[in-house]
C-alpha cells in the first residue's frame, strides 16, 4: 500500500534510508513502526493527478512515508513486509484513511476541495475494525465521501473476494470510491475487476514507463483501456516521465495520468 510510484532513485534521503533498512533487526523495525503509530510519525506526500481531457489537476494520491529520528523520510518499501509480517498493516491501514479523512476536512475548512487516493492493504479487509473507524471518522469530520478513492493493489493477495466486496459496496454506499491500482502487473487483474466494484482502473507503470518507443506497451495499454472502458471504468496511467507519453495516452482516451512529469511527491503546500 502507499508504494513508490517512480522508478527514479535520484533521492538521495530515500536511497540512504533503503540502505539503512537491510542494517536495521526485524524486531527493530517493528518497533520503529510501533513508535511510528503511537507519535504520529508517519506522513502523506502527495502526487498530483492530472486530468487529461481538462489538463489540470483533479487531486493527488497520498504516498506513505515513514519519518525518521533525523527528519529524514523512510519510503514503505523499507517498512510495509515487517508490518505484513507482524500483524501491524491493519493499524496502519486505519492510520493512512484517517489521515487521509482529516486532510479532506482540514482542506474544506480553508475552502479547497479535491479528490484523495489511498493505498489500502489485502489485509483491510479482514480487519473487523476498520469499516466501523473509517464511517465514525466521516460522522466526525464531516466530509463528502465522495472525494475520497481507497486503492486496492492489484499483485497484492485479497484473501476473500466476497468478504471485500461486502466492505467496498457498505462504503460505495455512502460515497466513497474504489480504484484497482498496478492493474495488469499480476494474474488478478480482471478477476478484480470483475468480482470488485470499482470506479477507477490504474494502469501498472510498468506499461507505460516506455510506452512512447515500445510497440508492445503500447498494444498492451491499448487492450487494458479498452477492457476497462467496456466495463464502465475510468483510467488512470502511472509513471508518465514525458509529454510524448501524455499524447499517447489521450490518444488512447485514457482519463487521468500520475508520475513525475506532472509532478512528484511533496508535502500539501
Amino acid at each position: 500500500m502507499s508504494r513508490e510510484k517512480e522508478p527514479q532513485k535520484s533521492d538521495l534521503t530515500i536511497r540512504h534510508s533503503r540502505e539503512q533498512a537491510t542494517q536495521v533487526a526485524p524486531q527493530t523495525w517493528s518497533e520503529r513502526i510501533d513508535t511510528a503509530l503511537q507519535t504520529d510519525q508517519f506522513v502523506l506526500h502527495m502526487q498530483p493527478i492530472l486530468d487529461l481531457r481538462r489538463d489540470q489537476t483533479a487531486g493527488y494520491e497520498g504516498l506513505l512515508r515513514m519519518v525518521d529520528v533525523d527528519g529524514s523520510l523512510i519510503p514503505p518499501g523499507a517498512f510495509l513486509r515487517e508490518a505484513e509480517r507482524t500483524g501491524r498493516m491493519q493499524l496502519i491501514d486505519r492510520w493512512v484513511v484517517h489521515r487521509a479523512i482529516k486532510i479532506l476536512a482540514d482542506q474544506k475548512r480553508r475552502g479547497s476541495r479535491f479528490r484523495l487516493s489511498v493505498n489500502l492493504s489485502g489485509r483491510a479487509f479482514t480487519d473487523a475494525e476498520l469499516l466501523p473507524h473509517i464511517i465514525g471518522a466521516l460522522n466526525s469530520e464531516r466530509i463528502d465521501p465522495t472525494g475520497l478513492i481507497l486503492e486496492i493493489t492489484e499483485t497484492e493477495a485479497i484473501p476473500d473476494l466476497d468478504e471485500a466486496k461486502r466492505f467496498m459496496q457498505e462504503l460505495r454506499g455512502v460515497g466513497f470510491q474504489f480504484a484497482i491500482d498496478d492493474f495488469g502487473a499480476g494474474f488478478s487483474s480482471i478477476s478484480y475487476l470483475k468480482h470488485l466494484p470499482v470506479d477507477y482502473v490504474k494502469i501498472d507503470g510498468s506499461f507505460i514507463r516506455n510506452l512512447a518507443h515500445d510497440p508492445v506497451d503500447q498494444e498492451l495499454t491499448r487492450a487494458l483501456v479498452e477492457v476497462a472502458r467496456v466495463l464502465g471504468k475510468q483510467t488512470v496511467a502511472e509513471f508518465v516521465g514525458d509529454a510524448q507519453t501524455i499524447g499517447i495516452l489521450k490518444a488512447y482516451g485514457v482519463d487521468f495520468a500520475q508520475g513525475y512529469f506532472i509532478g512528484p511527491p511533496g508535502p500539501l503546500v
